[in-house]
């Protein structure tokens, strides 16, 4: 999974789970997870389903969310 991760950071993925790396451009929203604050979630362009965010990966996620 790191190697993944690596080689495709250069093009606008990000890691947000131990077993998910998704597109950064493709994310819509970022929210607490069933009113949990310590647990997040985001929402993906094109999908029905939420996928959790893990702590570890949290401040790297609001980082590349950030408008630059």
């Amino acid at each position: 999974m790191e190697k993944f991760q690596e080689t495709l950071k250069p093009h606008g993925f990000l890691r947000i789970h131990k077993s998910y790396i998704v597109n950064v451009r493709h994310v819509l929203l970022l929210r607490t997870r069933y009113g949990d604050t310590d647990e997040y979630e985001i929402e993906l362009r094109g999908s029905m389903k939420s996928l959790p965010v893990g702590r570890s990966y949290r401040a790297s996620l609001r980082e590349a969310l950030q408008p630059q």
